[in-house]
């Protein structure tokens, strides 16, 4: 068994769902799947290894797949998840809120049959420890990408930023390597499934994770992917990160290493009146009665970066050249600040609920160069899409083949970012005054259009150089030739 087969038995029950309930938006599901794939997990572990869980006899995995035919199997499930959380009320407080096997409403007419289904398609998975390193498998990776698979078949758009793209936590895992050696932590201020976070905390040993998410649905997989993960001390809170963070210290915002997020992209209304009273002096930059969460989060994490940190944050294009007044604020006190490190160009199908292009911006406050460099991934990530639309190849050469474009990218970023050089079709980089010139307009064509038009005249006039060489050379050697013939005439 590989790590795919483990995917596609647990995503079979959005399958099984459809099929008993008519419902094409298994998403609403997610929940109640991955609570179950995380008690067998923890069920099938704590046989072999020790983990700060306790698991009661009668809230095990094999005690509800053995009770699979009871008539009474909501309630039973119910009545597991109880006794787990007060078992655990330091790791699963909350866990399970909002859960109800026992609801026909969630589950329909045909829920105790639904309910069998799904515990015996579980039950084909295997997370003993023992089987997973014979057979080099990765329970971390496996529940990210039930998450992402999930996400991807969802019919509806909805929750469609608790989950970062493994590519995009993958490239700004990368992106994390030029910061201090030894980073002690990293925060997410919206954390979804924690994804991002992970990897970075895969990236470095010891960094402790800090992340805060408003639904408490994706909060608690956030949680359970850490727990999969055996990262057991992550702080992570519940509320409104805008309008209630909770990373707070002696009334202060709590400063980190790293701070990473993929902000939501909608306009909201938010509490106009508090958060222009905001007591941590956040919204400086710009508040509007109407904003986009993005312009509010960016200042948010702003407050939240150390002098001497990172700041990656991915955001739609338009952050770069938009006219709008609350934009051109932003953007504007960047620049003058010297806040923009770099900017990466990400291709429009990276997210795939959204067709609008995104970036991510790169800051920090103690940044020495009076430049920009912008990274053009644009091109270089066509071929993952290529693989994504490829209907021929198997899964397993997929994924191999996805992992080499990955590999191969994240080394061209770590060189570009270390030496932070122009590359043809790939890295520029740009003079603040030049920026300013252009009234603090981001818009990478702008910049590489013109880079590029440089680099062709550079080349023609190389060219004609090079011509002029050669012709000259001609001329010499047509005199060196009529010289020799002369010297053999005489002879």
């Amino acid at each position: 068994m590989k790590s795919i087969d483990y995917i596609k038995i647990i995503l079979d029950n959005c399958y099984i769902i459809r099929y008993f309930t008519n419902n094409e938006n298994c998403i609403d599901y997610i929940n109640y799947i991955l609570t179950l794939v995380f008690i067998k997990y923890i069920t099938d572990t704590k046989k072999e290894k020790e983990i700060p869980f306790k698991i009661p006899d009668n809230a095990s995995f094999d005690y509800l797949f053995k009770k699979r035919n009871n008539e009474d199997i909501g309630n039973i499930i119910n009545n597991a998840l109880i006794l787990l959380e007060k078992e655990n009320k330091k790791y699963f407080k909350d866990l399970f809120k909002n859960l109800d096997f026992n609801s026909d409403i969630i589950f329909g007419e045909n829920k105790n049959e639904l309910l069998k289904s799904i515990l015996d398609n579980i039950n084909k998975v295997i997370f003993l420890p023992s089987f997973l390193e014979k057979n080099n498998i990765d329970k971390g990776e496996i529940f990210e990408n039930i998450i992402k698979n999930f996400y991807e078949i969802s019919r509806i758009r909805q929750n469609r930023n608790f989950y970062t793209p493994d590519y995009i936590s993958s490239i700004i895992s990368s992106l994390s390597s030029f910061v201090k050696k030894k980073p002690k932590s990293v925060y997410d201020p919206a954390c979804g499934s924690g994804s991002l976070l992970i990897h970075i905390a895969k990236k470095f040993k010891n960094i402790k994770i800090y992340g805060q998410e408003k639904d408490l649905n994706i909060y608690n997989i956030c949680r359970m992917n850490m727990y999969f993960n055996e990262i057991y001390d992550a702080d992570l809170k519940l509320g409104d990160t805008i309008e209630d963070p909770k990373h707070v210290y002696n009334n202060k915002l709590m400063k980190f290493d790293i701070v990473v997020s993929v902000p939501p992209l909608i306009k909201t209304e938010i509490d106009y009146e508090k958060l222009i009273n905001d007591k941590y002096n956040r919204f400086r930059y710009v508040l509007f009665k109407n904003m986009r969460l993005e312009q509010l989060f960016v200042q948010h994490m702003l407050e939240s970066v150390k002098k001497d940190g990172v700041l990656f944050v991915v955001l739609p294009d338009r952050f770069l050249f938009s006219e709008l007044k609350n934009y051109d604020i932003i953007r504007k006190n960047l620049i003058e600040k010297n806040y923009i490190d770099s900017i990466v160009l990400l291709p429009n199908f990276i997210f795939i609920h959204y067709i609008m292009s995104k970036v991510i911006l790169i800051l920090r406050k103690n940044k020495k160069t009076n430049n920009i460099m912008y990274i053009d991934l644009r091109e270089v990530l066509d071929d993952v899409k290529d693989i994504y639309n490829e209907t021929d190849e198997t899964p397993t050469y997929k994924r191999i083949r996805f992992k080499m474009i990955l590999t191969i990218t994240n080394s061209i970023i770590k060189k570009v970012l270390k030496l932070r050089k122009e590359y043809i079709n790939l890295s520029y980089i740009v003079d603040l005054d030049e920026i300013k010139n252009n009234n603090y307009n981001l818009n990478p064509s702008i910049y590489i259009n013109n880079k590029k038009l440089k680099e062709e005249k550079k080349l023609i006039l190389e060219k004609e150089d090079i011509i002029k060489e050669i012709k000259q050379k001609e001329k010499k050697i047509k005199k060196l030739d009529k010289k020799i013939k002369k010297l053999l005439s005489e002879l």
